[in-house]
């Protein structure tokens, strides 16, 4: 559905440049360039849709592989990717709806300590999860 409208946006986009360009009087010129900067406003929104709800399903399907899934390790996995992607995803929907601003700087940054810390602490709980003895899975049945 996402697909079909930006693709919709897209042609009617490239027909008002056409007008643009080819339009016989310089009132229809600027009208084509007004409808060609309310469809790139609209492309925007339905690309920040698509990225938030991307985003949300993301964040929800990691919700649910930490209730899942078998072990700590498998656990550890599904955040830990489900986050990084989940906070890509979202950082850049604000980011397109915040335009070229200081904000747009500081949701970068947050991005990046987001990236940078939780593959770090990733790490650090499964280092300290091996030392302490708790042994992955690795394709046995759980017997508990």
């Amino acid at each position: 559905m996402y697909a079909a409208t930006s693709l919709a946006i897209l042609v009617v986009m490239g027909l008002a440049l056409i007008r643009a360009i080819l339009g016989p009087t310089a009132f229809d010129r600027l009208l084509s360039v007004n409808m060609f900067g309310t469809k790139t406003v609209l492309l925007i929104a339905v690309i920040t849709a698509l990225c938030l709800a991307a985003g949300c399903f993301l964040g929800i399907t990691g919700g649910f592989g930490i209730y899942r899934l078998p072990d700590f390790f498998t656990r550890l996995h599904a955040s830990s990717v489900t986050d990084s992607a989940c906070a890509f995803l979202i950082l850049f929907a604000l980011m397109l709806q915040s335009g070229f601003t200081l904000a747009t700087v500081k949701l970068c940054f947050i991005f990046f300590f987001l990236v940078l810390s939780s593959t770090t602490a990733t790490h650090a709980l499964a280092k300290t999860a091996r030392s302490r003895g708790l042994e992955p899975l690795l394709g046995r049945e759980d017997k508990r």
